[in-house]
């Protein structure tokens, strides 16, 4: 029996990449065209990204002062970073998400500083760990913490590892228990917490606050 990813999608995709392929070779200095060809290339995770991280980066050159370009890229730097921890792909996120960060005018979202922490974290950058989880976390301080178990969750688990990287024992402690504080998620609910941070507690000896996680 195969499985959804293998079905027939009688071409359709291929045509429209095609399309857009099209639409770039008449437009090869149209920076919307080239990073929507990227988005559209984006969806379907199942491809390789070769030909989608070239767009993004060539939408970055374009459209310099956008900070759409770098943010999409950064996010998909992150996420072919995240499964293979690679931190090599993770500083290229880290360094796009940051970029785009400069060019907004707006202050910066609890979303944009769990991916900056995110992109940190897997890049084993500990001092940035701190400084975009401290912001996020004060952020999830002011919101429904209902609907932001996960986020709880993962950048308190992250402040954890940067915390014990740093020889800091106790505060890795403290927010280690933050983290099992989640109140959940639809995806916490049905997975359950990333176990491997109590596990690197673990090794470091912390068997007391492991043992105490709700």
């Amino acid at each position: 029996m195969r499985v959804f990813n293998e079905l027939n999608d009688a071409g359709d995709w291929d045509k429209g990449a095609a399309l857009w392929d099209r639409l770039i070779a008449s437009n090869p200095t149209n920076a919307t065209i080239v990073g929507q060809a990227a988005v559209y290339r984006s969806w379907d995770v199942f491809r390789p990204q070769d030909r989608t991280v070239s767009l993004f980066e060539n939408a970055c050159h374009l459209d310099p002062k956008n900070p759409r370009w770098p943010r999409l890229l950064g996010k998909m730097y992150s996420q072919l970073a995240y499964g293979l921890r690679d931190s090599e792909t993770a500083g290229k996120a880290l360094a796009m998400l940051e970029r785009a960060a400069s060019l907004t005018n707006a202050p910066l979202s609890l979303e944009d500083y769990t991916e900056l922490t995110q992109a940190a974290s897997t890049a084993g950058q500990a001092d940035k760990v701190f400084l975009y989880g401290t912001n996020a976390t004060a952020r999830l301080a002011h919101t429904d913490n209902n609907r932001h178990g996960d986020e709880i969750h993962n950048v308190n688990a992250m402040l954890c590892l940067a915390a014990l990287h740093n020889g800091e024992k106790k505060m890795a402690g403290e927010y280690l228990l933050r983290a099992g504080h989640s109140p959940g998620s639809p995806v916490l609910d049905s997975f359950g917490p990333d176990f491997s941070y109590a596990a690197k507690m673990l090794k470091a000896g912390e068997t007391n606050v492991v043992f105490t996680i709700p």
